[in-house]
């Protein structure tokens, strides 16, 4: 059993290593890498006390319940998200590939998972509850930062994918919570 899981594992990190060589070796690389950079600040988390400001203080009951739930989720999931930086210890693949440098200092050591895509995921979601028609621009939005982080060289694309279902189920929760 355990070779098996070793095995499943190495296999999903040579995926892993291929696709986030193959995305930096496209010829449209350096238009995306600058591309990234943009997106990636947008979801540095500064907007984001900005956003559930707004939604408590400003904003009718029902913003204010969704406010709520962004601060529950956020309290579930930077939590979670640190748990498993510290339990996984992956390496980032500026750390661990020589032919590979990251363009943008990360705020932590460790790749897995993608902070800022864990949290764009999440104010996506309750977001998106709250305000249903936002939903194809936001969670295109949310996307957007998951891929930039790869393309700017600081996450593996698996570190973007568990991002996005911490940050989705963390809400969903806090949703469930809530309202």
């Amino acid at each position: 059993m355990e070779i098996e899981k070793n095995t499943l594992i190495q296999r999903l990190s040579s995926l892993d290593i291929r696709a986030l060589r193959w995305l930096l070796t496209r010829e449209l690389f350096p238009q995306l890498a600058v591309f990234g950079r943009v997106i990636s600040t947008t979801a540095d988390g500064y907007l984001y006390p900005l956003i559930l400001l707004a939604m408590l203080f400003m904003g009718t009951n029902h913003e204010y319940q969704f406010g709520l739930a962004m601060l529950a989720a956020f309290a579930i999931e930077r939590p979670l998200y640190k748990i498993l930086k510290e339990g996984f210890k992956r390496n980032r693949p500026s750390d661990c590939l020589p032919d590979i440098k990251g363009m943008v200092i990360p705020g932590d050591q460790f790749s897995f998972p993608s902070g800022h895509t864990s949290a764009a995921f999440l104010v996506a979601t309750v977001l998106t509850t709250c305000f249903p028609a936002t939903a194809p621009y936001i969670y295109i939005w949310a996307a957007m930062v998951g891929c930039s982080r790869v393309c700017l060289g600081v996450h593996f694309p698996s570190d973007t994918f568990a991002g996005a279902i911490l940050g989705f189920s963390c809400a969903q929760i806090a949703l469930t919570l809530i309202l």
